[in-house]
């Protein structure tokens, strides 16, 4: 009877509210089978952290000309059957394939909101926490699975790539895929995972080319631990080659120009740094010195001395923990199949990326350390395991739980602390606009036009795309340089212009001719910059639009003025007016502009002398208000 009711008072923590086992119902299928009661709950509290961290104010994400290039990528193949056979191109002009628009597809047939493929992407990242936990589990023990779910969980990298409808928001969940594919062919022998190990890498480098790095780690594990071989490694190997069909034929048909390309910007002035070394670290913790936490006041976080510190502290763990794998591992090139061969694993597939980037030939940014997000999160955990069996315990964790728990808790402060901040401030992000931003300023936009029909001119720089993408059907909208010609509809209908930079020349010359114009202060995420829509009297301008300029210069003229061309008619006949059209854009304000201009023309005939014959009683001017 006491053996009895000791088993049933074990078996107690299962009595929880009905909400309670409503949440465990909807999150069983994605844990592991055979979970103890405390994990499992445990497992479900981290869940729930990263199901927060990275959906939390998830409407200011970025989203700029790179999201938008492989959004209307996959749009094309739904909408017109158009199949991508290549993806957006890099910084280093190459195009790339399109394994990103491929990943996007079944998201857009959902919703076409950006902002809810970003949520699909996020809820994509924490399923792979549970996954997360099932891959350590199988190698290195449950203590340490917990672990690496919390940092995984808690990583404020993980989490804010994961908040983003970028190439790199899926790159986590794949090198979660690599590794436990790498692992499996390996420490397990099953033929069959290098194969889809290989599928896994192929598909990845696809999505985007810093994954490289998770290619060579499954090459070198493979050469090193001498798995298994057999026909069952085919359809994995067969399934990588399709995915990559459609860029090679697309490279075949460009007589491969941009492999040509790439290979010169892989070869061109080599230099051996440890820039990426750098930047692996940079991983585990947020640093106050990102560019991502200034603003013109300062650090955006708080105490950055201490969170200096914890830096230092944080990387010297890890640099213990990553020796402690290798220092295991290494028994495993005496017994490849023995249970050592797991470390060497995970050492190799954190170390093989870094040695593959430490000679490169281009600049290299924090992106391409974010495929090793999972590994470290992993190879800390494994540490912090080892450390709790050793000192004070607390039952069942002991100091490795406690320490896990302090960095993300620090963590999750950096990420809130900058979310808020975004919120009431605007932002320094790096690529692209807040989403709720730029949907505050279109909606104003569209708010402060007479009628439906009415088009909205956005005058922006050489980034566009986004913009185009979210007008799409919501209104028409023409894009207009920011520094160039301004092109007015017909006289006599409201014009209303949105400007993406408060500084630009655009957005100047209408605050100079319209004062009194109406305009919303709108947040962008970069600062000093804003939004403003200006909606304008329906006699701002005249009847003209800027593809009627037949000849192109720029030729300069006094006081930062630059012609950009004129249009002349084809016949004009006797003793009739002759129109001329001229557009002109101004190129800077020298300090003391002139209160006014004149323009005059001549009429010269074929050989150069002045003609009176003609008279120009009627010019049309584009672009400036002066």
């Amino acid at each position: 009877m006491a053996t009895a009711m000791s088993r049933t008072s074990r078996r107690s923590p299962l009595s929880y509210s009905r909400p309670a086992n409503a949440l465990l119902r909807v999150v069983q299928p994605l844990m592991p089978p055979r979970l103890p009661v405390s994990h499992r709950w445990g497992l479900v509290a981290i869940m729930l952290l990263g199901a927060f961290l990275r959906l939390y104010q998830l409407d200011l994400t970025d989203f700029g000309d790179h999201e938008a290039a492989g959004f209307n990528l996959a749009l094309q193949w739904l909408d017109q059957g158009r199949f991508p056979l290549s993806g957006v191109s890099s910084s280093t002009g190459v195009d790339r394939p399109a394994g990103m628009p491929y990943l996007l597809t079944p998201i857009l047939v959902l919703s076409r909101d950006p902002l809810i493929a970003t949520a699909l992407l996020a809820l994509l990242n924490v399923a792979s926490i549970p996954f997360c936990y099932r891959l350590v589990v199988q190698y290195f023990g449950r203590r340490e699975a917990l672990l690496a779910a919390l940092l995984y969980a808690g990583s404020f990298w993980a989490a804010y790539i994961a908040r983003q409808a970028w190439d790199m928001a899926p790159m986590a969940p794949l090198a979660l895929l690599i590794l436990d594919r790498i692992l499996a062919a390996t420490v397990r022998r099953r033929p069959a995972a290098l194969g889809w190990a290989l599928f896994w890498a192929a598909f990845a480098v696809a999505v985007h080319p810093a994954a490289l790095g998770l290619a060579g780690a499954v090459l070198v594990t493979a050469l090193v631990l001498r798995p298994r071989l057999s026909w069952t490694v085919l359809p994995g190997l067969a399934l990588a080659a399709v995915a990559w069909a459609p860029f090679l034929s697309y490279l075949a048909g460009n007589q491969w120009r941009d492999l040509r390309k790439a290979l010169q910007v892989g070869v061109a002035a080599p230099q051996v740094d440890l820039d990426i070394v750098g930047l692996a670290l940079w991983q585990l913790l947020p640093s106050p010195r990102d560019d991502l936490f200034q603003s013109p006041g300062g650090s955006v976080l708080p105490a950055p001395l201490a969170l200096e510190a914890a830096h230092g502290l944080v990387t010297v763990a890890f640099l213990a923990s990553l020796l402690y794998c290798a220092h295991r591992g290494l028994a495993a090139l005496r017994r490849p199949a023995g249970p050592e061969a797991a470390y060497l694993v995970l050492a190799l597939a954190y170390l093989t990326p870094i040695a593959l980037l430490v000679r490169h030939s281009f600049p290299l940014f924090n992106h391409y350390a974010f495929p090793l997000l999972p590994s470290s999160a992993i190879i800390l955990a494994v540490g912090l395991g080892r450390v709790s069996r050793f000192g004070f315990r607390v039952p069942r964790f002991g100091w490795g739980l406690g320490a896990a728990v302090s960095l993300v808790a620090i963590q999750v402060l950096v990420l809130v602390t900058l979310l808020h901040w975004v919120g009431d401030n605007g932002g320094t992000f790096w690529r692209g606009a807040a989403l709720r931003f730029v949907s505050q300023a279109l909606a104003a936009a569209a708010a402060s036009r007479a009628s439906p029909e009415d088009p909205v001119y956005i005058a922006i720089g050489e980034h566009h795309q986004h913009f185009d993408y979210l007008v799409r059907g919501r209104f028409p909208a023409s894009i207009v340089d920011q520094n160039t010609t301004l092109v007015f509809p017909a006289s006599g209908r409201p014009v209303v212009y949105l400007t993406a930079v408060d500084e630009s020349v655009t957005a100047r010359l209408l605050r100079q001719r319209f004062p009194d114009a109406e305009w919303f202060h709108l947040k962008r995420s970069s600062l000093p910059d804003y939004y403003r829509v200006f909606s304008l009297p329906p006699d701002a301008g005249v009847p003209a639009q800027a593809t009627v300029i037949q000849t192109r210069g720029p030729w300069a003229l006094d006081n930062g003025i630059r012609l950009e061309g004129y249009a002349l008619p084809e016949d004009v006949l006797p003793s009739q007016d002759l129109p001329l059209t001229l557009a002109w854009t101004v190129a800077a304000l020298p300090p003391e502009p002139r209160p006014d201009f004149r323009f005059f023309a001549h009429l010269l005939d074929r050989t150069g002398l002045e003609t009176y014959a003609t008279a120009l009683k009627f010019v049309k001017y584009l672009g400036s208000f002066a």
